[in-house]
């Protein structure tokens, strides 16, 4: 039996690698629908409910997990409310009953007698992904903006991606959707911090250097103000909380995080200016001394800046879909409408309805975790997510005294990470209902973030000093 299970958890590691590889590659706007990614999707699948099928049957070993009582309830809600709701549509929610119990059973869920170790080296190996494949899809887009590159995909009458630069002046490089691009990157720019402190080594330093500058440039050329918002709330908690774990002075720690604060926005800031700068004196430059030829090649360069687009409606369409969430909450306030049938259940009930009539698109979500929730499954479900979240941070508060120095950074990249990803979660849609990147990703580092400080807890010392002492 202990071989079985032995077995079974690498499998459920490998299902992590895959899982943050496939969905990733799924936000990149050349990999998406590609062959490579159904073949993924299905492995995925597979192996994902095999794993479900495993810890099911060995549930009295796992239902001690912090709060996976609450989670478990949580997901039983939302299938109440989907059966309610059945007559709206049946397929969207049975995906996302399958994304969410993969995201709360395999991601956040572990074995809590596996080795630490073991857990270690994984959560290393998770993030250094994370990492590699973000910097790269990075520097790809980089390039097309330097390259002036860019051109629609279309993958259907419904679907088409930007890819490259936007003549409205942001870059969304290979990212399906810039927003969760800067998100992601800023996840990647708080591994690298990680990395850069946790590792004596220059080399590994130079590289994490070097991995910051290409995170910073690409929330800069993204034009994200969602990404900004990312940065400067990472930077605040990042530093903070290393600086306080050092010197052990609340005023020390502001400072040092308010400093980090202002030079990654300066970073910011400066690419901006020095990437439009250079745009404008190649203009001039062709303007002045440019054959025809390269007139023509260069004229259309674009500067990053979104003046035009957010001119008139400073939410970018935001104030109007969260008024519309709440509508539909009213129609169903105790169990909520489920997610999977926003689109047929305010066709009937509010036809006329922003979401549906707005001119631009047909929007399925709110742009908002909580207004996505709310009207989800209203009340109940609300009230069981709030109560999860409350625990969670009690229990992670509570315990921080007992996290030992090899875990600590760990543990402040991961709460960094994940506070971020929630911060981010008022603007765009993840954490909930939702199978992409940043939600993964948000799942996978908050278990890892429960284990590491249960493991700690579970020793019984205050930084190496025993309780009972």
């Amino acid at each position: 039996m202990k071989r079985c299970d032995t077995v079974m958890e690498n499998i459920i590691t490998w299902f992590k690698y895959l899982y943050i590889f496939h969905i990733i590659c799924a936000g990149n706007s050349l990999l998406f629908d590609t062959p490579l990614l159904k073949v993924t999707s299905v492995l995925v699948l597979i192996l994902g409910v095999v794993a479900v099928f495993w810890r099911t049957l060995q549930i009295k070993k796992y239902i001690q997990y912090p709060f996976i009582k609450m989670y478990i309830i949580f997901l039983a809600l939302f299938i109440i409310t989907c059966i309610i709701n059945f007559k709206y549509g049946v397929t969207n929610n049975m995906k996302i009953i399958i994304w969410m119990t993969f995201q709360f059973v395999l991601l956040y869920l572990f074995d809590l007698k596996r080795d630490k170790k073991f857990v270690t080296k994984e959560f290393r190996f998770v993030i250094l992904e994370i990492l590699i494949i973000t910097s790269i899809m990075n520097i790809i887009g980089i390039g097309m903006l330097f390259a002036n590159y860019g051109f629609n995909r279309i993958i259907s009458e419904s679907k088409t991606f930007i890819v490259g630069v936007a003549y409205w002046g942001r870059l969304y490089g290979i990212h399906t959707d810039p927003n969760y691009g800067a998100i992601l990157t800023t996840i990647a720019l708080i591994i690298s911090l990680y990395f850069f402190f946790s590792s004596q080594k220059k080399c590994i330093k130079v590289s994490m250097v070097i991995s910051m500058l290409i995170q910073l440039m690409s929330i800069s050329f993204s034009a994200s103000r969602t990404g900004m918002i990312c940065v400067i709330i990472s930077m605040l908690l990042f530093f903070f909380l290393y600086t306080f774990n050092k010197r052990k002075k609340i005023t020390t720690a502001i400072v040092v995080a308010i400093i980090a604060v202002a030079v990654a926005m300066g970073a910011q800031q400066g690419i901006k200016v020095g990437y439009n700068g250079y745009v404008a004196a190649v203009e001039s430059w062709n303007h002045a001394h440019g054959s025809d030829n390269d007139k023509e090649d260069n004229k259309n360069k674009i500067e990053i800046g979104r003046q035009e687009e957010l001119e008139g409606d400073v939410s970018n369409r935001r104030f109007d879909l969260w008024n519309n969430a709440f509508e539909l909450f009213k129609t169903s306030p105790i169990f909520g409408i489920s997610f999977g049938n926003n689109v047929t259940y305010a066709g009937e009930k509010l036809p006329n309805c922003y979401m549906l009539t707005n001119g631009f698109a047909v929007f399925d979500a709110f742009h908002n975790m909580f207004m996505d929730l709310l009207s989800s499954q209203g009340i109940v479900g609300t009230i069981m997510f709030l109560l999860i979240m409350i625990s969670s941070l009690i229990y992670i508060l509570k315990n921080y005294k007992f996290i030992k120095d090899e875990d600590i950074l760990k543990c402040i990249a991961l709460f960094s990470g994940c506070i971020t990803i929630v911060a981010s979660s008022m603007f765009v849609s993840e954490i909930l209902y939702v199978n992409n990147e940043t939600t993964v990703v948000f799942w996978t580092l908050w278990g890892f973030l429960m284990y590491f400080i249960y493991k700690n807890k579970e020793s019984g010392e205050v930084n190496g000093i025993s309780e009972e002492n």
